[in-house]
C-alpha cells in the first residue's frame, strides 16, 4: 500500500472523504452537504498531483510513512471527541492539506516546490494572500506535540517569491589607444546637440554626451553606442599614427542598464495551514527580465 500511495500521492489523501461516506455509523456519515464542505476546503484546491508531481518515491524510513498515513485515520481518534461531522470534515481536510505540502516538498525539484499562500504574511514585502510562493526550507513547529516524531502538520516552511532587482549598471571603456579612441569632437556636454563638442580641457570625471554614434572593435565584435549616450570621460589619450595632439582623444566610460532576478524570502517560517497546493492550471508567474542595454541616464553615484 505505501508503494502505491507514494507513486499516486493524491488517491490516498480521500481516504476520509470515502471513510466518512461509507461508514457503518449512519450518525457519522457524511450527507451530501458535508461531503460537499470537505470537496470545497480541500479535494478541489489540491494539485493534479498525478500531473504535477513526479512519480518517483523519495526515501523514507518505516516509521516516517506509517506517520504519514495515520493522519487520514484520525478520524477515529479522541482529539475528534466533541466535534461536528462539519468540524471533522475541515480538520481532515487541513491534515490531508498539510499533507500534500510535505509531499510536494519532499518529491518536486528545488524549482518547482510551488503552492500558494491562504493568508497574509508579510504584505510590506509582497507575501500576501493568494500569492504563489516556493518553498525553500522546511523546519519543525516548536510548538508541535509531537516534535520527535515530526508528521506533516508539524512542519513550517520557508517561503520565497521572485521579483525584478535594480536597475544595476556595468561599466563599459572605450579603447585607451589605437584608431578608435573616442574624439573631443564627438562629446557634448548636453543632449542639445546644437551646443557643440567639448573643450578639449574638459576635466576628467566630467559627464557628458556622445554626438555621434560610436564604435570600436572587441575581439570578433563590434561594440556600437548609439548617438547621445550618456559617458563619463577617464583619461586622455593617443590617437597612434594621427600625428594630432594626446589632448583630442579621450577614453571615456559608458554604462550598461541591466537587472536581476531575486527570490524575495520571508523573514519568518509559515505554517501550513496558511498555505495550499496550486490547483489544475494555476501556474507560478515569474517576471521577464528586461534585456541589457545602455544606460540612457546616469547612474545615482556616477
Amino acid at each position: 500500500m505505501f508503494n502505491f500511495a507514494d507513486a499516486i500521492p493524491a488517491i490516498n489523501m480521500l481516504v476520509p472523504l470515502i471513510d466518512r461516506m461509507t461508514t457503518h455509523v449512519i450518525s457519522q456519515r457524511f450527507t451530501a452537504a458535508q461531503a460537499y464542505t470537505f470537496w470545497t476546503e480541500f479535494v478541489r484546491a489540491l494539485d493534479t498531483t498525478a500531473q504535477k508531481i513526479n512519480a518517483r518515491p523519495y526515501q523514507r524510513s518505516a516509521a516516517q510513512k506509517i506517520s504519514h498515513f495515520d493522519i487520514f485515520f484520525a478520524l477515529h481518534s479522541s482529539s475528534m471527541a466533541g466535534l461536528t461531522v462539519e468540524e471533522q470534515a475541515r480538520a481532515a481536510a487541513a491534515k490531508a492539506r498539510a499533507a500534500a505540502i510535505e509531499r510536494i516538498y519532499n518529491t518536486q525539484p528545488p524549482e518547482n516546490k510551488y503552492v500558494k499562500l491562504t493568508m497574509d504574511e508579510d504584505l510590506h514585502r509582497g507575501f500576501k494572500e493568494g500569492t504563489i510562493v516556493l518553498l525553500y526550507g522546511q523546519v519543525v513547529n516548536p510548538a508541535s506535540p509531537r516534535i520527535q516524531e515530526p508528521h506533516p502538520e508539524a512542519w513550517m516552511y520557508k517561503i520565497g517569491r521572485y521579483a525584478i532587482s535594480g536597475p544595476k549598471y556595468r561599466e563599459v571603456l572605450s579603447p585607451a589607444s589605437g584608431n578608435q579612441v573616442i574624439a573631443v569632437s564627438n562629446l557634448t556636454m548636453s543632449r542639445d546637440f546644437n551646443a557643440g563638442p567639448v573643450r578639449n580641457t574638459i576635466a576628467a570625471g566630467s559627464n557628458v554626451f556622445l554626438l555621434r554614434e560610436g564604435r570600436w572593435g572587441q575581439g570578433r565584435n563590434e561594440v556600437r553606442v548609439p548617438q547621445g549616450t550618456p559617458c563619463q570621460i577617464r583619461s586622455h589619450v593617443s590617437r597612434v599614427g594621427s600625428g594630432q595632439p594626446t589632448r583630442n582623444f579621450f577614453q571615456v566610460m559608458f554604462w550598461v542598464k541591466y537587472y536581476e532576478l531575486d527570490l524575495i524570502k520571508n523573514q519568518i517560517c509559515v505554517r501550513c495551514s496558511s498555505l495550499r497546493p496550486l490547483a489544475p492550471g494555476e501556474q507560478p508567474i515569474i517576471p521577464k527580465l528586461p534585456k541589457p542595454d545602455w544606460s540612457k541616464e546616469f547612474p545615482p553615484d556616477s
